[in-house]
């Protein structure tokens, strides 16, 4: 099983510049959220999650992922229910600009399963993780 690393960190912490490093040989899990638990050997379980993946307009634009998802919106495909309309508005017109709200990015907002049917992204069901990266944040 390949070690996945995960980031953690606030706006501007380095969470996009880790995932565009996954492009470099890195795996990446997430770039937002996951699920961990500590296990009985000291490591941490990552585990599944059924809720929503979510992808900068930028992120998916560095990653040369972005057209995939209005091609999936004209196809008929529909996006998690967490979608903001903005963002959904945003994707047909082809406009790249990160959108933001209170001081947190809109992201594109998709199912699981899409990773692999959109991206081409598998889903691991399960797995331990290698490191866990919390950049340290000065205000």
């Amino acid at each position: 099983m390949r070690a996945i690393p995960k980031t953690f960190g606030g706006k501007g912490a380095g969470k996009t510049t880790t995932a565009l490093a996954s492009r470099h040989g890195l795996g990446l899990l997430a770039n937002d959220r996951v699920f961990v638990r500590p296990n009985k050997t000291g490591g941490v379980d990552v585990l599944p999650s059924s809720s929503a993946a979510a992808g900068g307009l930028g992120l998916l634009e560095a990653l040369g992922r972005y057209e995939r998802v209005p091609e999936g919106l004209e196809a008929g495909e529909k996006l998690h229910p967490t979608q903001d309309e903005r963002v959904t508005q945003a994707l047909p017109a082809g406009d790249r600009t990160p959108l933001w709200e209170r001081g947190r990015e809109m992201k594109v907002q998709v199912f699981p399963d899409q990773f692999t049917s959109w991206f081409g992204v598998s889903l691991a069901t399960e797995g331990e993780a290698a490191a866990l990266v919390f950049p340290r944040v000065e205000v």
